[in-house]
């Protein structure tokens, strides 16, 4: 059983208790009383009864039942707080990972994250960094954006190795609430404007390090909940901000990758699990005839090559789906395409499979040789 557990107070015990201690008092009182009941004054008596039950009471209501109920009471107070704090997490959780839906770009994540931060501990300044390649740091989002304009060398390529970065090499969030203290404890320069109070933690994933969030110039010193909702948060902006730099670097390599693939003099030609044509660039359709619209979702095979080879790919296909193999899988071959208009071709083809999920698909780059053929 847990030892911080403590069995609520009810209204039954209670009035036992206070029953039990009347009695024990009245007894206590009466008992005392009886030696002079004779020679007092019934006023007398009756006010030396009263001061001796409430002394002889007090101390037993006091440890059994008030100090009990105060206790119950406060427990549950703190109890209450914590889950309104934790509700609280949990809303600002749930706005991160919306935000992080509906954001393009992980500096703007940053900026909603940091207005959060600082509205939640009353801060008024703050920023956040991510570490780069170089394992130096990159500012990315600060409460004030003009600092980063007027001194943009400031912000980036920082060296880790400066104290107020302490948390990055200790792991530990770094808490400052004296004026003098963040001057010194911090490193700051001259020309860094005073701060009252300093928080800082980690942005730190399992498989590394993220970056660091910084909250400053706060009214009153920062409290443990302030400490508690930012280590609290901190993973999961972590997490929100890794995939949305993972989003941005797909993007980019799917846009050069589409850049390549339209701007190729070769066709390139991409294949899914079941042979139909799923991507066509330019050049293939300049080779085959085919547009775009027209060719798509067609079997590869039975439109573009002629029938005397549909045999060999029935033949073939459900290996290669299975399995990404097949006798022209990474290689390069000379065959023989056919156009929309009938004609045909020869073509040099280079096949390489790629994998669908449970299945696999392929991509061809197809180049025509019919000068080289016909020379």
């Amino acid at each position: 059983m847990n030892p911080s557990f403590k069995r609520p107070f009810t209204a039954l015990g209670f009035f036992v208790i206070l029953a039990v201690s009347l009695f024990i008092a009245e007894f206590i009182v009466m008992l005392s009383l009886s030696g002079i009941h004779h020679e007092l004054l019934p006023v007398a008596e009756a006010l030396i009864d009263a001061l001796l039950l409430i002394f002889v009471l007090s101390p037993v209501l006091y440890f059994f039942a008030i100090k009990p109920l105060t206790d119950q009471i406060r427990l549950r107070y703190k109890s209450e707080m914590a889950l309104m704090q934790q509700n609280k997490t949990f809303q600002k959780v749930n706005d991160i990972l919306e935000q992080s839906l509906l954001t393009e770009n992980h500096t703007e994540l940053a900026r909603i994250f940091l207005q959060i931060t600082n509205e939640q501990t009353s801060s008024d300044f703050g920023f956040i960094g991510l570490i780069t390649e170089k394992q130096t740091l990159n500012i990315i989002a600060t409460s004030d954006p003009a600092l980063a304009k007027i001194n943009p060398e400031r912000f980036t390529e920082l060296p880790v190795s400066d104290e107020w970065m302490s948390p990055l090499l200790d792991n530990k969030t770094l808490l400052v609430n004296h004026q003098k203290d963040c001057r010194v404890v911090l490193g700051l320069p001259s020309w860094h404007p005073e701060i009252t109070s300093f928080l800082s933690t980690t942005l730190r994933l399992k498989d590394g390090l993220v970056g660091i969030i910084c909250l400053a110039k706060k009214k009153f010193p920062f409290s443990g909940n302030d400490t508690s909702f930012i280590e609290a948060l901190s993973p999961f902006f972590a997490t929100a901000i890794h995939r949305k730099l993972l989003e941005t670097k797909i993007k980019e390599n799917e846009e050069r990758l589409r850049t390549v693939t339209m701007t190729a003099l070769d066709a390139i030609i991409i294949m899914d699990e079941n042979g139909c044509i799923t991507g066509w660039n330019p050049a293939a359709t300049r080779m085959f005839g085919y547009p775009l619209d027209e060719i798509l979702g067609k079997n590869l095979h039975t439109v573009l090559s002629p029938s005397r080879y549909w045999a060999d790919y029935e033949k073939n296909i459900p290996h290669f789906r299975k399995t990404g193999q097949g006798p022209i899988v990474r290689k390069t071959r000379e065959i023989v395409a056919l156009r929309k208009d009938g004609t045909e071709f020869p073509i040099e083809l280079s096949v390489s499979a790629i994998p669908f999920k449970d299945k696999w698909g392929a991509v061809a780059i197809v180049r025509d040789i019919s000068n080289r053929a016909g020379s």
